[in-house]
C-alpha cells in the first residue's frame, strides 16, 4: 500500500525504538508518528472510500499516549481493507501448512519460476517493496 521496502514505524509504544540513534524528543517522535499516520490514512484513502478524518493536528496532541487510539484506528481499518482484498481474491497467504499471512497479490505475485522460494516472491515470499 506504501511501497517501501521497510516496516512502517507508527506504533507509538516502539516509537523510541524507531529512531533511537536519533534521541528526539517526544514532540518530535510525536510529529514524525502523525507523518506515518496521515500516510498510512492516504494510502488506505486510495483503497477504501468514505474514511473520516480522525488524525489530530500535531498542535492538538500532548502525549504519546494520546495516539494510541489513533493507531488502533488505523490497525481496525488496515484489516478491514485485508478482508476486503481477500473476499475479493485479491490476497496470497503467505507462510507454511500451520500459518499464513495474508497480503496483497500486488505484494506477492503467483510465482513464474515452477521450484518453490524461486521467481519474484523470493526467499520470504513476498517483494521488498511492499
Amino acid at each position: 500500500m506504501l511501497h517501501r521496502n521497510y516496516r512502517v514505524p507508527y506504533k507509538v509504544s516502539r516509537s523510541n525504538q524507531y529512531w533511537k540513534t536519533e534521541q528526539l524528543s517526544r514532540g518530535e517522535r510525536i510529529q514524525r508518528l502523525l507523518r506515518e499516520f496521515q500516510a498510512i490514512k492516504a494510502g488506505l484513502d486510495a483503497q477504501i472510500s468514505g474514511i473520516p478524518s480522525f488524525i489530530p493536528m500535531p498542535a492538538e496532541v500532548t502525549t504519546l499516549a494520546s495516539l494510541k487510539p489513533v493507531e488502533d484506528m488505523l490497525d481496525g481499518l488496515i484489516c478491514a481493507w485485508m478482508g476486503i482484498e481477500h473476499l475479493e481474491g485479491r490476497t496470497t497467504g503467505v507462510g507454511d501448512a500451520t500459518s499464513a499471512i495474508w497480503v496483497p497479490n500486488a505484494c506477492c505475485p503467483q510465482p513464474t519460476a515452477p521450484e518453490a522460494g524461486t521467481g519474484p516472491r523470493g526467499g520470504n515470499g513476498c517483494l521488498p517493496s511492499c
